[in-house]
């Protein structure tokens, strides 16, 4: 009912190609030695004894599965190297972080240590100041009590 090559599948109701590794009427006969696969097309580069008419050379296949997990295993190797750098940027990153917040806070602390020491000046000299003016106002009897109270006023009243 079908051409060669192929066989009647009952579940489709058609012919079908071969399942790999058999040829002929009906699909009936393996493939010869040392062809194997689909249409018996690929070559075994095997012993005919370890050549099997469906999948090759057990051992052929073997090796590729044992060279594509070397090459697994070469794949790893960069995701591991990129773990690496990975954890070394952010590392990095970090101490630049902590190093960035001791320059600010250094740098923060000798702008603000050089404007208290401003101020203080500043207070320094307004208190001379006002002692100068107290003992001109002395020599007064009606201001001796008002300077004072005035330049301590002054002085407190921006704090």
């Amino acid at each position: 009912m079908c051409s060669s090559d192929h066989l009647w599948d009952s579940k489709i109701s058609a012919c079908k190609e071969c399942d790999a590794g058999f040829y002929g009427i009906n699909c009936s006969k393996p493939c010869r030695y040392p062809n194997y696969g689909h249409e018996c097309q690929t070559k075994c580069n095997c012993s005919a004894r370890a050549c099997d008419h469906k999948i090759g050379c057990p051992i052929e296949i073997l090796n590729a599965i044992t060279e594509s997990s070397k090459g697994d295993d070469k794949k790893r190797q960069p995701s591991e190297n990129n773990t690496i750098v990975i954890v070394a940027t952010l590392t990095t990153g970090f101490l630049l972080v902590i190093v960035s917040i001791i320059v600010v806070t250094k740098l923060l602390k000798r702008h603000f240590s050089r404007r208290i020491l401003t101020t203080e000046r500043n207070i320094d000299s307004f208190v001379v100041e006002c002692i100068m003016r107290e003992d001109r106002a002395s020599s007064r009897e009606s201001a001796v009590n008002y300077a004072p109270r005035v330049c301590y006023e002054t002085l407190y009243s921006d704090i």
